[in-house]
């Protein structure tokens, strides 16, 4: 049960080492100018950014906030895209 505190502990726990490993990947991506990489990066951020904005009324009506989220995707997907394609 997603409510359960063992739950919530475990979730944040996978999304926070998932949010780590990728942006480490990020870093690496960049520093070592790796076009491809930073093109697939580009595109799972802008997939996650979609799914976000895709989720957030609903997410809304439960009281929640991921506008932070949002913006952070956001700025993401534009900076790593520029990058990917400059």
């Amino acid at each position: 049960d997603a409510s359960s505190p063992k739950a919530r502990t475990f979730m944040w726990g996978v999304w926070g080492l998932n949010h780590c490993a990728l942006s480490v990947l990020k870093c690496v991506a960049i520093y070592n100018d790796d076009k491809f990489m930073l093109k697939f990066l580009g595109a799972t951020a802008a997939i996650t950014l979609g799914y976000l904005v895709k989720e957030k009324g609903s997410i809304d009506s439960a009281g929640g906030d991921v506008d932070g989220f949002v913006a952070i995707c956001a700025l993401q997907t534009a900076s790593i895209g520029y990058l990917a394609f400059a």
